[in-house]
């Protein structure tokens, strides 16, 4: 007893080692990174009872660490472990898509266990191209919906709560991080078969982790950030068209599961087994095989060297650089054309801090009276985006809102800023962003003061003062 109680407690801190150091080999490519990952990999192959939970974590990270290094091994290693979790832990007579935590479940079903193979299969689906995997999350999101979303309110709960409950155990346990995930996944599987429902899933589990309950404990708000990122922004999209016998096919699909990034949808369309799951993109059928990536509204024209699907979608970002767009220069009184400022991923990392990077480009929201905004010396001045200077708001119209978070009257111009509809945590919001360069600044709502009636409701680490 005492034994499998301390390999437990091992064990959990390993998976998540493991998924670290691969995600960590996938991106930055140091050797030292994948030795590490090979290391905890053989500490977890010890598990002496192979929980179903615990091995859906295992076989996401092996996917993640074929995608990183093309090694064969790796995904074998995975589809075996799936295949015998399914044999040796899925539920059987009419309930199909769940599974049990170990070889018997005294108080189960527990979705940690069905949501982390659901998970496991997606992986699968979005580095083979297998439609069967893809079917076997299906189920297994039907299974979850159908014993774990609280439908009468919002969320997911760790289990059903038995008829013979009495008392306090008669409420739902709810827990923070399994509506995180469930909210991620549900968001992802809506992106690869355009089924509405998974969506409505997502939502429901954000509105939970939305909820003043939620909100005001001490849990971290990161994992809530990463899944409102999500739902609010589609992935990266990649499709390799041709034949899966074909070997430059192959090489497509291969360097499309090999850009270094966690949220993306990659797929594999070969006409002989139909049409493709969610056909929200139509494909032409070329002579050889192609590959497309697809992203910011648009996609790229086909792709026949795997090295160039990188830059495919790097075009797709930079495509209307050369645009020009209005903006009122406050400094010369006047409206100027001035192109975007559109910067990759990395370079916005290297020119913001880490704070600034959150608030600004991932959409986080920094804590309610944590920070302040520079008061200039003369009281006039402006506030400008801290992503590339462009003018947004007056000193003159910043009131105290009492919120936490400095709150303007209105912009100095509406050409300086964009609004946009944000749906987020369940929520209709209208979302504040800088015109110029497409950075997060806040939201704004209509409890202002007079004349606007406006609050434009503005992270302070999206600002910084010009004299």
């Amino acid at each position: 007893m005492e034994k499998n109680a301390a390999w437990k407690f091992i064990f959990v801190p390993v998976i998540f080692i493991f998924f670290a150091y691969s995600m960590a080999w996938w991106v930055w490519q140091k050797p030292e990174y994948l030795t590490t990952a090979k290391a905890q990999d053989a500490d977890l192959r010890m598990d002496p009872h192979r929980y179903s939970r615990e091995s859906g974590w295992r076989i996401a990270s092996l996917t993640d660490l074929y995608a990183a290094s093309g090694n064969e091994a790796y995904l074998q290693q995975a589809v075996s472990a799936a295949r015998w979790v399914e044999s040796n832990r899925g539920f059987e007579s009419g309930a199909g898509g769940g599974f049990r935590h170990d070889e018997k479940d005294r108080s189960g079903p527990y979705l940690g266990d069905t949501l982390s193979m659901a998970r496991a299969f997606l992986a699968l689906y979005g580095v083979t191209g297998d439609r069967s995997w893809l079917r076997k999350s299906e189920a297994a999101a039907k299974f979850i919906k159908a014993h774990f979303e609280d439908t009468k309110s919002a969320g997911f709960v760790t289990a059903p709560v038995p008829e013979s409950a009495v008392g306090a155990l008669q409420k739902p346990v709810k827990k923070f991080d399994e509506n995180v995930t469930s909210a991620r996944f549900m968001n992802f599987l809506f992106h690869y078969t355009g089924n509405a429902e998974y969506k409505k899933s997502a939502e429901s589990a954000l509105r939970y982790l939305a909820s003043p309950v939620m909100i005001n404990s001490r849990q971290s708000l990161t994992g809530i950030e990463a899944a409102a990122h999500e739902l609010a922004n589609e992935p990266p999209h990649f499709t390799v068209v041709g034949p899966k016998k074909n070997l430059k096919s192959k090489e497509l699909f291969l360097a499309a599961i090999q850009y270094p990034v966690f949220y993306k949808r990659v797929e594999w369309w070969d006409k002989k087994e139909g049409p493709m799951p969610n056909p929200d993109v139509r494909y032409p059928e070329l002579q050889k095989p192609a590959a497309f990536a697809c992203a910011f509204g648009r996609c790229s024209l086909p792709v026949f060297d795997p090295a160039q699907l990188p830059e495919a979608l790097k075009k797709l970002k930079t495509g209307n650089q050369n645009m020009k767009i209005k903006i009122w220069n406050a400094a010369a009184n006047k409206i100027e054309e001035v192109e975007p400022v559109i910067k990759t991923e990395a370079e916005w990392k290297k020119a913001l801090t880490p704070e600034q990077y959150d608030v600004m480009r991932r959409k986080g929201t920094e804590k309610p009276f944590s920070r302040q905004c520079p008061i200039p010396p003369s009281k006039e001045g402006l506030y400008q985006c801290a992503g590339c200077g462009t003018a947004l708001f007056a000193y003159g119209k910043k009131f105290e809102s009492g919120t936490g978070w400095p709150s303007f009257g209105d912009p100095i111009s509406p050409l300086n800023v964009k609004i946009k509809e944000d749906n987020s945590y369940g929520m209709r919001r209208d979302e504040v962003l800088c015109a110029r360069c497409g950075a997060h600044l806040g939201h704004v709502f209509d409890d202002g003061p007079p004349p606007t009636g406006k609050r434009y409701c503005i992270n302070a680490a999206a600002l910084k003062l010009d004299h």
